[in-house]
């Protein structure tokens, strides 16, 4: 089982960027850390929720998440799918709907207490999956989020933009997507 294994990677790889390079308003947010450098930030989950917060009105919780404490938006939202990890297993269309159009019925998202505004955020989707560039379950995730895209209008996405990256080797999946954190909140390596 490999649950939130490559969640925890990808904010052990990020966390000290962050505290080194990121504004200072800017905070990285993320499950499944190891439980012996826990920081009191990390203690809390990042929630997505609709109509007013409380147990009746959440969906689940977001892997990873950068927040400004400024402006208190969330300009980050990150899943990382990882049911290809499994061999058995290919893409689940369920859960990258799940992970997807969770944000889409959301009004805030939740962190410590403090409410964010999502509306404009960027989302990424890191997809684990089997095989090749041209694999069934590399295609399924793709025709996914185009068909997403195409059914869920923008007024409804309140103007949040979506990627998914797909990669089979787990090392490369975490580096593209960390690379893609670092583009979107400016951070170089």
């Amino acid at each position: 089982m490999t649950h939130g294994k490559y969640t925890g990677m990808l904010g052990r790889l990020l966390e000290k960027e962050f505290k080194e390079k990121a504004p200072r308003n800017l905070r990285l947010i993320y499950d499944h850390a190891p439980k012996e450098t826990v920081g009191e930030e990390k203690r809390y989950k990042a929630v997505p929720y609709f109509r007013e917060y409380g147990r009746e009105s959440t969906l689940s919780h977001v892997d990873l998440v950068v927040v400004d404490t400024d402006s208190r938006t969330a300009p980050l939202i990150c899943e990382i799918e990882e049911a290809g990890a499994r061999l058995e297993r290919t893409v689940e269309p369920k859960k990258i709907i799940g992970d997807t159009c969770n944000l889409f019925l959301a009004r805030k998202l939740r962190v410590m207490g403090i409410d964010y505004d999502i509306e404009n955020s960027f989302f990424l989707l890191g997809i684990k999956v089997n095989d090749s560039k041209e694999s069934r379950s590399r295609k399924k995730a793709e025709s996914l989020r185009l068909s997403i895209l195409e059914m869920v209008n923008s007024n409804f996405r309140r103007n949040i933009k979506i990627e998914y990256i797909c990669e089979s080797e787990p090392n490369r999946l975490i580096e593209r997507v960390a690379s893609k954190v670092r583009e979107i909140v400016g951070i170089s390596r």
